[in-house]
């Protein structure tokens, strides 16, 4: 499969290439305004927002309940998954006293998949837990906190194992399996909060792409090149 992306002429052609794209979020778009909007893909995903002001770069979380959520279950069919996003911190997060969560798939307290800051390693973390095992733990190699300073993250997951990049680059890979159908039936999926008002984001989050598939580095750096014009 092809590299090919198509560029916007109207908000429904804003679902990029590579194929298999069940998530595209511009959230700076204003066609995404209001508190509730579907994703700009073929499965048209409810979202609910609580707070997060639209802004021209994105929707701003305050760091206390803002979230928007999505159909609880949406994703859970996915047995491989890409997931990438572009964040920028308003605060400095390395010394927080709390997780600051940008995307949450969960279950339970038994059941998930999270990728947050972690104010205790001072990095971004991917974490995936599967009936109270920790089954997936990738991380960057630091510089993911820095205030006011736009990143790019993507995490491949599933069937073949993980990998994660920080700004193309990739940081950690890890030989679990497992993937967001392995939570079973999940209960709530969140961008920006963990749970309710939990390890809330503070900052912006630009855009959010998940695809049914690893789509790997060649394919995730082509769409980091392709859209960093917004935020570099």
């Amino acid at each position: 499969m092809g590299t090919e992306m198509t560029d916007a002429k109207s908000l429904w052609s804003y679902n990029p290439l590579p194929g298999g794209c069940v998530l595209y979020l511009p959230l700076w778009s204003p066609g995404l305004r209001g508190t509730t909007f579907n994703s700009i893909d073929s499965y048209r995903h409810s979202c609910t927002v609580a707070g997060a002001v639209l802004r021209p770069d994105g929707r701003l979380f305050d760091g206390l309940n803002d979230k928007i959520a999505l159909s609880a279950a949406a994703f859970d069919a996915l047995t491989s998954c890409s997931l990438l996003m572009w964040y920028k911190p308003d605060i400095d997060l390395d010394g927080q006293a709390t997780h600051r969560c940008l995307f949450a798939v969960r279950k339970d307290a038994d059941n998930l998949m999270q990728l947050y800051y972690s104010q205790t390693a001072n990095e971004i973390r991917f974490l995936g837990v599967v009936a109270t095992v920790t089954k997936i733990l990738l991380q960057d190699s630091g510089g993911s906190g820095e205030s006011q300073a736009w990143h790019f993250v993507q995490v491949d997951f599933g069937v073949g194992g993980g990998e994660i990049w920080f700004d193309g680059i990739s940081t950690a890979t890890d030989e679990d399996t497992e993937c967001i159908a392995d939570i079973a039936t999940a209960t709530e999926t969140n961008i920006g909060t963990f749970q309710a008002s939990s390890q809330p984001w503070s900052g912006y989050i630009g855009e959010v792409f998940i695809y049914d598939r690893k789509i790997g580095a060649t394919q995730g750096e082509y769409i980091r090149q392709k859209t960093r014009g917004r935020y570099t």
